[in-house]
């Protein structure tokens, strides 16, 4: 993935869902959202097999809730969920999906 792929992905997670894949698996991120009723933002993200044709569920491997965004955009780029590495360590062979 290049510098520009990894801040459109950046991007895309802060409001949308979208997925890389890694070490020959998907990393499904269901984007950032804000749960009005609860005063927080989420940010999850599935590690799968496969996203296509059948959704091939391995593990969660973030699952946070904060009232700041960008506390949930941190876990996402800085905590080791993509098997072991940060976003940034694996974004050099990570592919968009």
């Amino acid at each position: 993935m290049t510098q520009e792929e990894a801040k459109e992905f950046i991007d895309n997670a802060s409001y949308e869902d979208c997925a890389v894949q890694y070490n020959n698996a998907y990393f499904w991120c269901y984007g950032l959202v804000w749960w009005k009723e609860k005063g927080v933002f989420s940010m999850a993200v599935d590690k799968c097999r496969s996203l296509y044709p059948k959704w091939d569920f391995v593990e969660s491997v973030l699952d946070v809730e904060s009232p700041s965004r960008e506390e949930c955009m941190k876990h996402l780029l800085e905590d080791p969920i993509f098997d072991g590495k940060t976003f940034w360590q694996a974004a050099p062979e990570m592919k968009r999906w």
